[in-house]
């Protein structure tokens, strides 16, 4: 099966369930999956492929830790609404030359980068406020490819 077959078929599926209504309530989260790759052309400059998976709460009504963590570092106003999110993700960059094998001061050297994250929203009538926090591997254990496949 030709390697482009699967990601659009993922994604085919999670359109097909998701409702237009959904878009509507304030009552649920939102799901997001990003997937880029340099296959499709383009100016990237070293990035060659990235994918992350993302969730986004509803707004939170109630007193609690995101509420408290808005209001403490962001700045929560009567009226905000508040939402806490959670993502991990996976990018890969290469340099533009990769028949090298001496590192190129002027391009990226081969890496990869596995992250989770921690995001606090505020959103009023015309701003949206995020704080994120992100932790993550880089070298062999963030899974950009093994040093005996790089120069």
């Amino acid at each position: 099966m030709h390697r482009l077959v699967f990601p659009f078929c993922i994604i085919a599926v999670l359109v097909s369930v998701t409702s237009p209504q959904a878009a509507l309530a304030d009552d649920r989260g939102t799901w997001s999956f990003n997937w880029e790759n340099d296959i499709y052309g383009g100016t990237d400059r070293n990035y060659s492929n990235g994918v992350r998976l993302s969730y986004v709460s509803p707004a939170v009504t109630e007193e609690g830790f995101h509420r408290w963590l808005a209001d403490t570092i962001i700045g929560l106003e009567d009226g905000d609404s508040v939402r806490y999110g959670f993502a991990v993700g996976h990018s890969i960059f290469t340099p533009e030359d990769t028949e090298t094998a001496a590192p190129l001061p002027d391009q990226h050297p081969y890496a990869g980068y596995l992250y989770g994250e921690y995001a606090g929203y505020i959103q009023d009538i015309d701003t949206l406020s995020m704080l994120a926090l992100q932790v993550g591997l880089v070298g062999p254990a963030a899974l950009g490819g093994s040093s005996e496949q790089l120069p």
